[in-house]
């Protein structure tokens, strides 16, 4: 219904706000996005996120909350069972792009050095 669209909008609209001043815009691969519930099994945004996290597009899947993108623990399942066949898979939530950030510019700092 429309509170669900509403809060879906917000929790993107804050996202992208994280992602511009803490991520960089030059990190954003995709947008996905589903107007749905857990009981609903027709996700298309979530189904091409699968897609291309199994075919190398990206490794990195930036949430606003985890609970948005898996609201039922048969989502949590799937997700879990992605990262087992992509190892390098990693969800960054809102509260955890602090320490995500700090570890990225260090293993940039890193490279720089050893080049």
């Amino acid at each position: 219904g429309a509170a669900y669209s509403m809060h879906a909008r917000l929790h993107m609209l804050a996202g992208f706000q994280v992602i511009m001043t803490e991520l960089g815009l030059r990190r954003l691969v995709a947008v996905y996005l589903d107007i749905a519930q857990c009981d609903q099994v027709v996700r298309p945004a979530y189904d091409q996120m699968k897609s291309d996290l199994l075919a190398g597009v990206f490794c990195q899947l930036f949430v606003f909350r985890v609970a948005d993108l898996a609201p039922c623990p048969a989502v949590l399942d799937e997700l879990s069972s992605l990262r087992s066949q992509v190892p390098a898979f990693e969800i960054l939530a809102f509260d955890t792009v602090k320490q995500t950030v700090q570890r990225f510019d260090d293993e940039q700092a890193n490279r720089v050095h050893l080049e």
